[in-house]
């Protein structure tokens, strides 16, 4: 039905392709991504270089591990730099809400139940602003 020239050349042509190996696969929870991986661990994300085999990054987030990795492909080092501080002001606003939603379980007066409630919807949006930024990144 298909002609046998023309599926080798397509077969050819997505085995050469460069940007086909830096789509990301999941196997299990490891991303891999071109020569790096991309593995959980308790307190975020390791990026790891496969040919090297050594951790070159600790993320927070899997969404900064993940443009750290198309930034190192693309020989980026701008965007390198913008991940890891993006990547931390995440890790403290999220770990600011999380103190923030304790104290208000907490909190016995109104004062300090505005209060922290402001600090909650600031610290969320600051997150939310970053986590943006850093799709940006990802999509190009």
């Amino acid at each position: 039905m298909y002609n046998k020239h023309i599926v080798e050349q397509i077969f050819s042509l997505i085995n050469k392709s460069k940007m086909l190996s830096t789509i990301p696969v999941k196997i299990n929870n490891v991303i891999r991504v071109g020569g790096y991986e991309i593995m959980p661990i308790e307190a975020g994300y390791y990026v790891i270089d496969v040919e090297r085999d050594r951790v070159i990054e600790e993320t927070w987030t899997r969404a900064a591990a993940l443009a750290f990795v198309r930034a190192r492909i693309t020989n980026n080092l701008e965007d390198i730099s913008k991940i890891k501080e993006l990547d931390k002001l995440i890790e403290k606003h999220e770990l600011d809400s999380r103190f923030y939603k304790n104290s208000l379980a907490h909190s016995d007066s109104l004062d300090k139940t505005l209060t922290i409630t402001t600090r909650l919807e600031l610290a969320e949006a600051i997150t939310s602003h970053a986590k943006e930024q850093i799709r940006e990144i990802i999509l190009g």
